[in-house]
């Protein structure tokens, strides 16, 4: 097993093909109610895998370009104009850029949700908190009753926390029930998963 140019160049290569793969699959949502999130997090795992270990095993035939490659070879390894860095340089640079600004604001969003769940205020409901543990079957299940919010909705990755606007208070069982199914079914399809 070596590490070579070729190996990084063909691990990002591929990492990408399967981030944008995984992308596309993401927005249909036919392939992901049939199928689950299983092969979106699959393609993921294989895109991490061979992005962190860029190796080329010593049975991996390499198909040598004389044509192609050399020329992209040539291309990444040129000057930029007014730069003191190769083109391939700035491409892995713009890259590795791209990545961390979406990964900030990930982190970002994940924060201000959170903090925006921990400033709510909190209206308590006996009778919403039964409906909430007849539907999911957990116990442990958080809920956020308050004026804030116009329209339900459910936050969290592994820890579900349904915010219900304020005005569910009027609803009938029946009513609510079906507020809550809709909202547990975000859940139970891994939703928040998908919109990663």
């Amino acid at each position: 097993m070596n590490v070579s140019v070729f190996s990084c160049l063909t691990a990002i290569c591929w990492f990408s093909l399967i981030v944008l793969l995984a992308a596309i699959l993401r927005r249909r949502s036919n392939i992901l109610t049939r199928l689950g999130l299983w092969p979106v997090t699959f393609l993921l795992i294989v895109g991490l895998l061979r992005l962190f270990f860029p190796v080329t095993l010593p049975a991996t035939k390499v198909l040598h370009s004389t044509a192609l490659l050399p020329v992209i070879q040539r291309i990444l390894q040129r000057q930029a104009v007014f730069l003191p860095f190769t083109f391939g340089d700035c491409l892995l640079s713009i890259w590795i850029a791209g990545t961390v600004i979406s990964l900030i604001r990930l982190v970002r969003d994940i924060l201000c949700d959170r903090k925006s769940i921990q400033n709510c205020t909190h209206i308590e409901d006996t009778r919403i908190k039964e409906l909430m543990d007849d539907v999911t079957g957990r116990k442990n299940c958080r809920y956020i009753l308050t004026q804030q919010v116009s329209t339900p909705m459910m936050t969290g990755l592994c820890r579900p926390v349904f915010i219900l606007p304020a005005y569910l208070i009027d609803f009938t069982d029946e009513e609510t029930r079906l507020v809550l199914c809709h909202e547990w079914q975000h859940f139970y399809l891994h939703n928040n998963w998908y919109k990663l």
